[in-house]
């Protein structure tokens, strides 16, 4: 008999474990685009890719899947993972796109971020904000 995983435990790893190869797992809430996978994941070089978690056996509901459907009509990549298996899987080619992917270059960021928009060399956090603080 299969081990039921919770979708809590397999949540937990997903984002402990983008987070240690560099990427961000957002989790993702919506009062007005319900049914969107649970959580949206940012990888080195630009890769999204979009994360329903159940628990081991849980299916979807109708709501998720029409959103989901949608996504992927849209071109987005979007895995739905109810154990530790599936996960793993997708760790790997995680690691694998993290291997390839190459960091936009200096001058092209310069291009596309506007210099008032950039912090001070160094500074972590919006001036104002650290002004305020104390």
């Amino acid at each position: 008999m299969k081990q039921r995983e919770s979708e809590k435990t397999l949540e937990a790893r997903l984002v402990r474990e983008i987070e240690a190869r560099g990427g961000m797992a957002l989790k993702y809430t919506s009062q007005y685009h319900r049914g969107i996978p649970d959580r949206i994941i940012l990888l080195p070089g630009g890769k999204t890719i979009f994360v329903e978690l159940k628990s081991t056996g849980q299916k979807p509901t109708k709501l998720q899947m029409h959103a989901i459907r949608k996504l992927i009509k849209m071109g987005h990549w979007v895995e739905i993972i109810d154990r530790t298996g599936l996960l793993d899987s997708l760790l790997q080619v995680v690691d694998d796109i993290i291997k390839t992917s190459k960091p936009r270059p200096d001058e092209i960021i310069e291009r596309l971020i506007p210099k008032t928009w950039r912090l001070p060399e160094g500074l972590g956090v919006v001036p104002e904000i650290a002004e305020n603080a104390n």
